[in-house]
């Protein structure tokens, strides 16, 4: 049996490196947030939200779901 987790983090996009700067990471404006559901090391679900606690709702949720499940 595998357990389940999750992982909240707020949302950003990778600027690729060009001439002699290095790649940047860059958070969203505005901030939004991500919710990745594992099942061991596979994610199950990936959720998007306004904020961090709509995000971390989410990943508890999906922790009962899955507690159900199994």
């Amino acid at each position: 049996m595998s357990t389940r987790s999750y992982k909240v983090f707020q949302a950003g996009y990778v600027i690729p490196a060009k001439d002699d700067k290095p790649s940047e990471y860059v958070k969203s404006k505005p901030p939004v947030f991500h919710c990745q559901v594992f099942n061991g090391k596979d994610t199950v679900a990936f959720y998007t939200r306004k904020t961090y606690a709509e995000a971390k709702a989410e990943g508890e949720e999906s922790l009962k779901i899955g507690s159900s499940v199994n």
